[in-house]
């Protein structure tokens, strides 16, 4: 059987001598969209609360591509290209509770 990603993970930082910890991602789309819209706004000292550098350059390039679906105006249209927002969406959920 072949090893999972969390044990092939584990078995290159156990190499290095780190240690991790992995945590089940929060999947609620409504919040993450809310927590994303909540660090796309400013602080009161006028600075952003999440910066994007030009590295970034996939988030870059597909955060303007973006549309709300049809049936959902909270949500994304998962159909088109949506993995760099899924990634910016579970950043926003982890890095802070919203509601």
């Amino acid at each position: 059987m072949e090893a999972s990603i969390r044990e092939r993970m584990r078995d290159v930082w156990d190499s290095m001598g780190l240690h991790y910890y992995l945590k089940k991602a929060e999947n609620d789309r409504k919040n993450g969209w809310s927590a994303v819209r909540y660090l796309l706004s400013m602080r009161s000292d006028n600075n952003p609360r999440m910066k994007v550098f030009s590295t970034c350059k996939y988030t870059i390039e597909t955060f303007p591509l973006q549309i709300h679906d049809e049936n959902n105006q909270e949500d994304l249209d998962t159909n088109g290209d949506d993995h760099a927002m899924d990634m910016v969406r579970y950043f926003a959920l982890t890095h802070r509770k919203f509601y």
